[in-house]
């Protein structure tokens, strides 16, 4: 899931960021570069706050959304930032056919994923379709 953010600087400032669609999530640096790796912990903080609060994931709104709730004054770009998650590793344990492990170890030998990896992104590919 990815969020815009806009990129402030004011004269004799440093940058700040903020998310119009996630209000509150800020963060700030003395370069560019740096307030852009500074987003994308905050916003990745800020969801695990949500998280551990219970609460879902603001729905991005899109550049139009961004752009009218934001002021123009300092502004100095936009960005898109994803959600990095951190989500920890548990262990499952699955019962499949030995043939058709056989296959899925063998795919994912073929684009240099373990086992798990392999079945986790085909997975997630098929719930996106």
């Amino acid at each position: 899931m990815n969020y815009i953010a806009v990129v402030h600087k004011d004269k004799d400032t440093g940058y700040g960021i903020s998310f119009p669609e996630v209000g509150g999530c800020t963060a700030v640096c003395d370069t560019l570069d740096g307030v852009l790796a500074e987003a994308e912990e905050a916003l990745a903080l800020y969801m695990e706050t949500l998280v551990d609060l219970g609460k879902p994931f603001p729905e991005p709104k899109g550049l139009d959304f961004v752009l009218k709730n934001t002021t123009r004054q300092g502004l100095v770009t936009t960005a898109v930032i994803p959600v990095i998650e951190n989500d920890k590793t548990v262990r499952i344990n699955i019962t499949i056919p030995e043939r058709q492990l056989q296959l899925i170890d063998a795919a994912a030998k073929k684009q240099n994923l373990s086992r798990s990896a392999f079945m986790t992104e085909t997975a997630l590919k098929a719930i996106k379709k």
